[in-house]
């Protein structure tokens, strides 16, 4: 991504998802979570993409009481989040 050009939230997430398809070619099936996200994080850096990894946030959707924190695996631009997967067989939770 060049510097100063703003994409529009459908050609991130297709740049994003290309990334992705990238790195599932050259590394393949069968490693775990932090593998592909190290090697996607590079894929990310190469396209001048701006990141942040293993951001904590803090959930609070209980009666306005904060009920716990989640990491989030990817936050891209500032816009797309991205949690990833590494799973034998796709189960109705993932979707």
């Amino acid at each position: 991504m060049k510097a100063g050009k703003i994409l529009d939230h459908n050609e991130l997430t297709e740049k994003i998802i290309g990334c992705a398809i990238e790195v599932h070619k050259r590394v393949g099936p069968g490693f775990i979570e932090t593998i592909y996200e190290n090697a996607f994080t590079i894929e990310l850096q190469k396209k001048g993409f701006p990141f942040e990894r293993q951001k904590e946030v803090t959930i609070q959707q209980y009666d306005g009481v904060e009920v716990g924190k989640h990491r989030l695996d990817l936050i891209i631009a500032d816009t797309i989040v991205v949690e990833l997967k590494a799973i034998k067989n796709k189960a109705e939770i993932h979707l």
